[in-house]
């Protein structure tokens, strides 16, 4: 049963108790059910079998029809405004140690406050062009930072795929896909496509097994994560995956996650916890900063900027206690 249908009738016998002037001992024993058992309908824990809910309709005067449909009188608008708000709806409370249920019991049982709060925050998002996949993305990022960015059994899925895959070079993952999953890869159809050349890669299930395609024009260090990425999203038995390598819509937290998690994989697959620490730790114990430790870093583990910098925020506060980064970007010509 959707939690919305319970929390919809908890408000609704919630309501109806209160307007004919009935305890929920009282009510409860016109119906003739435990108060208990009454209480958990009304906070939408439970839904009760026809024949009780038969019962409550007697005991309220109200058409049965009535009861157990989703229409609201006017006056409850609000509570049902607020179940069924797509941000209350879609957002993660349970990465943060918060049941849903209890937070849609909590808006339905103050209904006007909670629709006013759902309405506010709708309006700050309109007003601000946010969307409920910015709320999702922050989430993640509250996640991250929860765990200083840092995911051991992450770092332990990437331990095992290099060890099964061996080397990771672009060549060597490639052949992994084809050989070890039944991949084709394609690196011809992407660049031309008037409608997906913008994208690195797009994701297609076939009859015949799994096709990736690929913008055959990246750099090997850019395939290398592409094809590490696929790796960690089939050892990590992903559901949810995107189909393209930058977003081109995000249909739920679940697959905001799962390609942050296979990201992460290939980023650990590619530049391993332990080597790049012990090379972090030789840079930072010099007497002076040498700028040409990060280049060194860079040509050693075959990554682009972009990689290594993400890496670093895997590993830093982990390796080094270094919890406040911040990274500031010049995007210039090589050069220039």
């Amino acid at each position: 049963m959707p939690d919305r249908l319970r929390l919809i009738l908890g408000a609704k016998l919630r309501a109806l108790r209160h307007e004919r002037g009935l305890s929920l001992k009282a009510l409860a024993k016109k119906a003739e059910m435990s108060v208990s058992y009454l209480s958990e309908i009304e906070q939408g824990k439970k839904y009760p079998k026809p024949d009780k809910l038969i019962d409550l309709s007697h005991a309220l005067r109200v058409p049965y029809d009535d009861l157990v449909s989703l229409r609201m009188d006017k006056g409850m608008d609000a509570v049902k405004e607020a179940i069924e708000s797509p941000l209350v709806q879609q957002f993660p409370f349970e990465l943060f140690g918060i049941e849903p249920q209890e937070v849609l019991r909590l808006l339905a049982g103050v209904p006007e406050q909670s629709a006013a709060l759902v309405r506010a925050v709708g309006e700050v998002t309109r007003a601000y062009d946010a969307r409920v996949e910015h709320f999702l993305f922050a989430a993640l990022r509250a996640h991250q930072q929860a765990h200083r960015n840092h995911f051991p059994e992450l770092e332990r899925v990437a331990d095992r795929l290099r060890q099964r895959v061996g080397a990771t070079t672009p060549a060597a993952l490639r052949e992994h896909l084809e050989s070890a999953h039944g991949y084709t890869i394609d690196t011809e159809t992407l660049p031309g496509h008037p409608d997906l050349g913008r994208f690195r890669s797009v994701f297609a299930r076939r009859e015949n097994g799994p096709t990736l395609f690929v913008n055959g024009a990246l750099s090997p260090e850019q395939l290398a994560f592409l094809f590490a990425r696929e790796l960690g999203f089939l050892a990590l038995g992903s559901q949810h995956r995107p189909a393209t390598s930058s977003w081109l819509r995000v249909e739920s937290f679940e697959q905001v996650k799962e390609n942050f998690e296979a990201s992460y994989v290939a980023g650990a697959m590619l530049l391993p916890a332990n080597e790049i620490d012990r090379a972090l730790e030789h840079a930072f114990a010099q007497p002076t900063w040498n700028p040409e430790a990060m280049m060194t870093l860079l040509a050693r583990f075959g990554a682009t900027p972009e990689m290594l910098f993400y890496r670093l925020t895997e590993r830093l506060p982990e390796a080094l206690g270094l919890d406040d980064l911040f990274f500031l970007r010049f995007h210039h010509p090589q050069g220039a």
